[in-house]
């Protein structure tokens, strides 16, 4: 959120007082599924981090084939001056750090890990201003050797990567490139062809500041999401094709009706629709589900209650299941006394959105959520939070399905 333009948002205390508004906003469905009952789950930590293993863990995990699980974390690690992690989780829980981030030697601040379909690990740094290092995207292999694949100038601040139908990895920049700096949208070989896709910001209107990965649709279509800009300047949904082609799907309102300032990129579901989440929905504040059908035609699948009661600021994306439910997180709940708490998870399945945790009010459980929740086999959900927990370094966090 950091990108956000001076003056240009209210405060989050502003935000606050509009949540205890009225929500009048339908829910809708992502996807029809048979039944509405939701299942049941039993709340466990996984792993609780103390700050030598990694300090905010800020990713989705990432299943390897070895049933195993990576992740990153944003700070933190055992060497002096550390800056990030890469790890792997064990299915019974046991934490192996890859490796360590220094920014005097490598870089610093990863933001999240996929499996190359050649056997390696592949992720982006956003990289450390202030130790002169921009992001880059490196490549980590099975016996832990680091390269660099490409470096990034200072400030643009590269977004997660995928890696597309084709092999090549795709991500934006927050910043870079066009008058007023909105980012780039670029395609890069395993060998460190880079190729810039699209420049964002050159006109007023155009989206600015790239939110998360893309994610792709039909082979060599990819749809993304920006906090800012746009034709109200409250951000933007996007589509980018291998050609450079460029079209903006939905920018979000000035009103904030529709939902506002999309801090996550988009997913794909089952039916071909790209669904997401947007951090506010004025004049409420509490944030908004949205879908984008294949057709192009946009709705609010969910604006967040007005209590606070199922939480508030949604700033990661969404899991979307085989079956169209959408699993997914907010960054803030509102407690008993009216004080903000550390958040929740949820279901939203037919239109209705249902609570399945709610993280402690003390921060023993952990706070602020990052990154995707991730579906495993049996059902469960597993992710992260950045902050808090028992050690006050973030959490892997686990809900076993029990109904």
């Amino acid at each position: 959120m950091d990108s956000i333009r001076a003056g240009s948002r209210a405060t989050h205390g502003q935000r606050l007082v509009r949540w205890s508004k009225l929500l009048a906003a339908l829910p809708l469905c992502l996807t029809a599924v048979d039944g509405l009952a939701a299942p049941t789950y039993a709340f466990s930590i996984v792993h609780a981090f103390s700050g030598t293993d990694g300090s905010c863990p800020n990713s989705t995990l990432v299943r390897g084939s070895d049933g195993d699980y990576y992740g990153t974390t944003r700070e933190g690690g055992k060497a002096s001056g550390s800056k990030g992690t890469v790890f792997r989780l064990t299915p019974n829980g046991r934490l192996q750090t890859l490796h360590t981030f220094v920014p005097a030697k490598d870089n610093a601040s990863p933001n999240g890990v996929v499996l190359g379909t050649d056997g390696n690990l592949y992720g982006s740094t956003f990289g450390d201003w202030t130790a002169n290092r921009g992001g880059v995207v490196y490549r980590l292999s099975p016996n832990g050797d680091y390269s660099v694949v490409h470096a990034f100038d200072m400030f643009e601040g590269p977004q997660p990567i995928i890696q597309g139908l084709d092999g090549a990895f795709y991500g934006a920049t927050t910043q870079g490139g066009g008058y007023w700096g909105g980012g780039r949208i670029y395609r890069l070989t395993a060998q460190g062809e880079y190729t810039v896709l699209h420049t964002i910001g050159v006109n007023y209107t155009d989206p600015l500041y790239t939110s998360g990965a893309l994610v792709e649709g039909t082979p060599g279509t990819f749809y993304g999401a920006t906090s800012d800009g746009g034709d109200s300047g409250f951000g933007a949904i996007y589509r980018v094709g291998l050609d450079g082609s460029f079209a903006v799907m939905h920018s979000f309102l000035r009103d904030g009706r529709d939902g506002q300032q999309a801090f996550a990129g988009p997913s794909l579901a089952p039916d071909g629709s790209i669904v997401g989440t947007t951090a506010y929905s004025t004049p409420y504040a509490s944030g908004s589900v949205y879908r984008i059908d294949p057709a192009g035609n946009y709705t609010m699948a969910h604006g967040f209650a007005d209590d606070g009661s199922e939480g508030i600021w949604p700033v990661t994306g969404l899991t979307v299941g085989p079956r169209g439910v959408a699993y997914g997180t907010t960054s803030a709940s509102i407690n008993a006394d009216m004080t903000t708490g550390p958040g929740t998870v949820y279901q939203l399945k037919n239109g209705v959105l249902t609570v399945l945790h709610k993280f402690a009010a003390d921060g023993s459980e952990g706070s602020g959520t990052r990154g995707a929740l991730t579906l495993l086999p049996n059902r469960d959900l597993m992710g992260v939070t950045c902050e808090d927990g028992p050690v006050g370094a973030g959490t892997i966090f686990r809900l076993r399905r029990i109904d």
